[in-house]
């Protein structure tokens, strides 16, 4: 009988005790802090902005995080804000409670990746780099990225309907992504290009049917201008329907 009573005994304080661990662990982590903030780039991103400036704007648009309870953080805020910045496509924000001794540490961790550019606008009033999606992202003393410079008389309009699927289309085929280094946007929307191989221009004229384009140029520069030089023409124009006009010098 009296085993029988220490066992039961035994069990209260065993229960007691961890009834009062996980009570002062819940009154712990109730009011623990907010201690650092890591910031992590995603290695494949370009690095328009790094991760302790990053830390540093999310420092700032929120009035400072550190020493604030982690159960008063607004995630969906703080993702948000993060949103606003032009160089950043993705953001995940999470909390990350780490315990030593019973003691508890908040962190606020921020996975980011960045908008890749595929071509950089640079004009006498303007100068910035254009993702696939059509957003604008402002250039970067820490970055610069090896894409294609458009000039001229660009539009925002020009942009999203003609020059984004020509110039993905150029990136993505060897050949032209090779050849062709620069657009200069005429006045009236045509289009001149600058190849990084002989000395002369391509007359584009206008970006539509570029594909057809491009087949007609490339049988040009394969059968013709490997046999007869790439330095005999100044001008090689493709803007009329189905054919290829060489100006020589």
């Amino acid at each position: 009988m009296f085993r029988k009573i220490l066992i039961i005994l035994g069990w209260i304080l065993f229960v007691a005790f961890v009834g009062g661990s996980i009570t002062y662990c819940w009154l712990e982590m109730k009011d623990v802090k907010c201690q650092a903030v890591s910031v992590h780039i995603d290695p494949s991103s370009p690095r328009f902005i790094d991760e302790a400036d990053l830390a540093q704007v999310i420092e700032k648009e929120n009035n400072g995080l550190i020493g604030k309870r982690m159960g008063s953080l607004n995630l969906y805020k703080l993702e948000n804000n993060l949103k606003k910045l032009t160089t950043i496509k993705d953001v995940e924000v999470f909390k990350r409670i780490n315990s030593k001794s019973l003691r508890f540490a908040g962190r606020l961790v921020v996975n980011v990746s960045e908008r890749t550019p595929i071509m950089r606008v640079k004009t006498d009033s303007d100068d910035y780099y254009v993702d696939a999606e059509g957003v604008k992202i402002p250039v970067s003393t820490k970055y610069a990225a090896n894409v294609m410079v458009v000039n001229g008389a660009v539009t925002d309009e020009l942009i999203k309907e003609k020059l984004i699927p020509l110039v993905l289309y150029i990136d993505k085929t060897e050949f032209w992504k090779a050849q062709v280094e620069q657009i200069y946007v005429k006045g009236n929307g045509e289009l001149i290009m600058v190849p990084q191989v002989g000395d002369h221009i391509i007359e584009f004229g206008s970006a539509d049917d570029y594909k057809r384009k491009f087949r007609n140029l490339k049988e040009v520069y394969l059968k013709g201008f490997n046999h007869s030089g790439w330095d005999q023409y100044k001008i090689v124009s493709v803007k009329y329907y189905n054919q290829v006009v060489c100006t020589k010098r």
